[in-house]
């Protein structure tokens, strides 16, 4: 059965929306949907968009600049927070030219549901997207785990001594989900590669989030990463 996906496209680059646009279509087609995409080359505009169906995703580029009340610039930070608060039932995921760790683990933390660095490929870029859509995971590329760029200015350096505290605390299989976790996958998805029911799935990311004093999915995939849980990760050793 066909149906709409709602998208909303917020760049103020025509080439690059032309190009997503593209690719976005191609997904659509694979999968028999119809694509409802709509455009905004700034923040105002999109935030004067008529009031219709919540969008299924918000992709938002993160240098888009736009003018507060005041006449300022909002940053990109700035900006997803106005736009989350426009539109509060739809995932809005961050793309950026820049891929730095301190960037994307801010705009994670502000409640984006992913970020999605424009260096992508197609292929990469799809399965980013199909992360946010069809899961409700939180993407985060790699470049947000290899620990080669600073922390946000409100994310602490890692603990050594709270860091091992939570690998001997943590079962092996706790790891493995929350390992999954951090790479973006849904329960369902961790669920059938670790062979286990979701309800199981769900059991271990709450002790987890217990385990790391956490409250959500999100705040755990900022902790997990803040503590650099997986640097040297293998599933199946400690």
């Amino acid at each position: 059965m066909e149906f709409a996906l709602r998208l909303l496209m917020i760049d103020d680059e025509a080439a690059t929306m032309e190009g997503a646009t593209a690719w976005l279509q191609k997904r659509a087609d694979t999968l028999g949907q119809t694509l409802d995409m709509h455009y905004a080359y700034s923040c105002e505009e999109a935030l004067a968009l008529p009031p219709g169906p919540d969008f299924d995703l918000v992709l938002l580029d993160y240098h888009l600049s736009s003018s507060a009340d005041d006449g300022t610039q909002l940053t990109g930070i700035e900006a997803l927070r106005a736009i989350k608060a426009a539109f509060p039932k739809s995932p809005v995921a961050i793309r950026s030219g820049e891929s730095e760790r301190r960037i994307i683990l801010s705009t994670i933390q502000e409640g984006a549901a992913g970020f999605i660095p424009k260096s992508f490929r197609e292929e990469k870029t799809v399965s980013a997207v199909e992360c946010v859509l069809q899961t409700g995971g939180v993407y985060l590329p790699s470049e947000a785990l290899d620990g080669a760029n600073p922390y946000p200015a409100r994310l602490a350096p890692p603990d050594e001594r709270q860091r091992e505290e939570v690998l001997q605390t943590l079962t092996p299989q706790q790891m493995k989900v929350l390992h999954f976790a951090t790479q973006g996958l849904g329960n369902k998805q961790i669920a059938h590669k670790v062979h286990l029911s979701e309800q199981t799935v769900k059991a271990h990311l709450s002790e987890a989030y217990r385990v790391l004093g956490v409250h959500n999915r999100v705040e755990a995939v900022i902790e997990a990463v803040r503590m650099q849980m997986f640097l040297d990760y293998e599933p199946g050793k400690r």
